[in-house]
């Protein structure tokens, strides 16, 4: 399909697990981070610049009835609570579900703002380890634990995402241990692997490809869908049955690198371009 926008042609092919006539929309919302993760491509770049709404607002009058999902992201997206609320009540008004994601630092004091907005379908919270310390080690601040997690109050949902990582969760042993985990300490329902994308040197000498540790699934795994969208991207989704009988919602996922055309529109500070 294909839009004209201030003179400029955008032409998407949507991903295969995408409908035919849809595709997502990403909002980088800041590239601002209180968090210093090795893996992060947006490195210590602190330049911030606000998104131009005006601007939003005319793209998504013209693609909106194209657009399955928004998915806001940073940065991290809840650093300043006024931009993401004046983000929030722009692409509330065109009814499409909506996740953000966060590393949950400034979760806590954005859950009353947050749940005023109905089609916020999930909160998607970075954890890339099940223990405290492991993970605050990673992102090198003081993260959410589970107490604080499971008493937030958030009415959309909240989900997980972990990436794959040389030495935290890099084997199927230690997945099936967050996942019983998960099961066990909280009630979130979905949770995603994630292989990282070779962005920097870290990212490139402790990758874990995720299709190794799915070679060899137990029959707690129960596979729902398979994916491939020829070299850029692949995924996994299973339902897992944890220790305590609760089922889970888990999918794997690797993108092998930032695409500048093809299957999304992405937003920023910088205007609109062709994306993932």
């Amino acid at each position: 399909m294909k839009f004209e926008i201030r003179g400029k042609t955008y032409e998407i092919k949507p991903y295969v697990c995408s409908p035919n006539t849809k595709f997502p929309f990403y909002i980088n919302i800041t590239n601002r981070c209180n968090a210093r993760c090795e893996f992060c491509c947006n490195g210590t770049n602190k330049d911030y610049r606000k998104l131009d709404l005006d601007y939003l607002k005319e793209v998504l009058d013209i693609v909106s009835d194209k657009v399955s999902r928004i998915s806001i992201s940073g940065g991290e997206t809840m650093i300043d609570s006024e931009d993401l609320e004046n983000l929030m009540k722009l692409v509330n008004t065109y009814g499409i579900r909506t996740t953000i994601n966060s590393n949950g630092s400034f979760l806590k004091k954005n859950v009353q703002m947050l749940n005023q907005f109905e089609n916020l379908e999930a909160v998607i919270l970075s954890r890339h380890h099940y223990e405290d310390i492991q993970n605050n080690g990673i992102f090198k601040i003081d993260t959410l634990g589970w107490d604080e997690i499971n008493n937030l109050g958030l009415r959309s949902d909240l989900r997980i995402n972990c990436l794959l990582i040389k030495g935290f969760i890099d084997s199927l042993d230690e997945v099936t241990k967050y996942l019983d985990i998960i099961g066990e300490e909280t009630k979130i329902f979905q949770v995603g692997f994630i292989s990282m994308m070779g962005v920097n040197e870290y990212t490139k000498n402790n990758f874990v490809d995720y299709r190794d540790l799915t070679k060899d699934l137990g029959e707690q795994f129960q596979p729902v869908e398979l994916m491939q969208d020829g070299c850029r991207c692949s995924c996994a989704n299973y339902f897992y049955t944890s220790k305590c009988g609760r089922r889970i919602f888990v999918y794997f996922r690797y993108t092998k690198e930032y695409g500048c055309s093809g299957r999304s529109l992405f937003f920023d500070c910088a205007g609109l371009k062709e994306g993932y």
